[in-house]
């Protein structure tokens, strides 16, 4: 199992963080991405420095508000929000197919002066052009667990899931010779 970070600004940066062998419970894996992303969106130019005592405000955009998996990365947001000072806006479709309903939420944060945008995009198309306005209004993009077909994107926090797969499938060969 590998996250990759993979970093606009500092073009061919790449980040592999190896997680352990037995991989811990979804909440747990998914709250720490939540964490990671509002983390490096310190990193990314929405604070440059040290934490401020005006808060940061951030907008998370996920695919869905109603399952476990989604409820996780939010208190993981929520509690990387209270760390980092951040003022943290979290909204998104109660399913994971209205992409319409995230270009809606996305043109809202920018409205709403949103400093920064954690994203999952519904649609890798569908999407784009919702981001690359967020972007050309000078809101940083950081896409967590899906990506979406844009160029302005700062940052990309997400699975490598080829690595997963050759990773899932050396566990089984090597399983099987044990057996």
């Amino acid at each position: 199992y590998g996250i990759t970070i993979d970093s606009e600004p500092d073009v061919g940066t790449t980040v592999t963080i190896r997680m352990p062998r037995y991989a811990r419970r979804a909440n747990m894996k998914t709250g720490k991405l939540a964490a990671l992303a509002l983390s490096l969106l310190l990193l990314v130019g929405c604070a440059a420095g040290p934490v401020s005592a005006v808060p940061r405000k951030v907008t998370l955009v996920a695919k869905s508000t109603e399952t476990e998996f989604w409820q996780s990365v939010f208190a993981g947001a929520t509690a990387a929000a209270s760390e980092y000072n951040v003022a943290l806006t979290i909204v998104g479709p109660e399913t994971e197919e209205d992409y319409e309903a995230q270009n809606n939420y996305i043109e809202q944060a920018v409205a709403d002066g949103a400093q920064a945008l954690v994203f999952s995009a519904i649609s890798y198309t569908e999407n784009a052009p919702a981001i690359d306005a967020a972007a050309a209004a000078g809101v940083e993009i950081v896409v967590i667990d899906s990506d979406v077909d844009s160029m302005s994107v700062d940052a990309r926090i997400g699975t490598d899931n080829v690595e997963a797969g050759y990773m899932a499938a050396r566990a089984a060969l090597e399983k099987r010779e044990g057996d």
